[in-house]
């Protein structure tokens, strides 16, 4: 794994399919939000949007482009902006006793060396932050799988 690459892992209460749904509704609803013509998310489909960067605080016009969606398995988002680029993944996987999780992780590249060193260090502080963040994101997909 790389230096730069926080993940957070939750256990899935709710079934694989149920979940990946909610997942994609989600995304499909804060880009429509962004741009009320898309219909649906597939891979290629982007919007932009204007974003806080982690390192220095400044809010830059980015673009948010869907990766790769596996069905029940995988979705990526890419966000670019001037600074460098964010890779999100999430990634549902199955134990070998059949729990299944979900992997949630970022990573940052940032075209500065000297930003890159700046997030390393601040890493291990932003990922308590990051941590509390991905646990609150994948608690809240449970609950509109459980209400729906």
């Amino acid at each position: 794994m790389r230096l730069d690459t926080l993940t957070y892992q939750w256990k899935l209460q709710s079934q694989v399919t149920d979940f990946f749904s909610a997942l994609l509704n989600e995304q499909l609803r804060y880009f429509q939000s962004k741009n009320d013509s898309i219909e649906t998310i597939e891979s290629g489909t982007r919007v932009h949007s204007y974003l806080q960067t982690k390192v220095n605080k400044q809010v830059v016009k980015s673009t948010i482009e869907i990766g790769t969606i596996i069905p029940n398995k995988k979705l990526e988002l890419i966000t670019q902006h001037a600074h460098g680029k964010i890779l999100q993944t999430y990634q549902i996987h199955t134990t070998e006793n059949g729990t299944n999780f979900v992997s949630y992780s970022e990573t940052n590249e940032l075209k500065q060396m000297k930003s890159q060193l700046s997030l390393l260090f601040t890493l291990p502080i932003y990922k308590l932050i990051y941590n509390k963040s991905a646990k609150k994101r994948m608690q809240y997909l449970e609950m509109i799988v459980q209400n729906n």
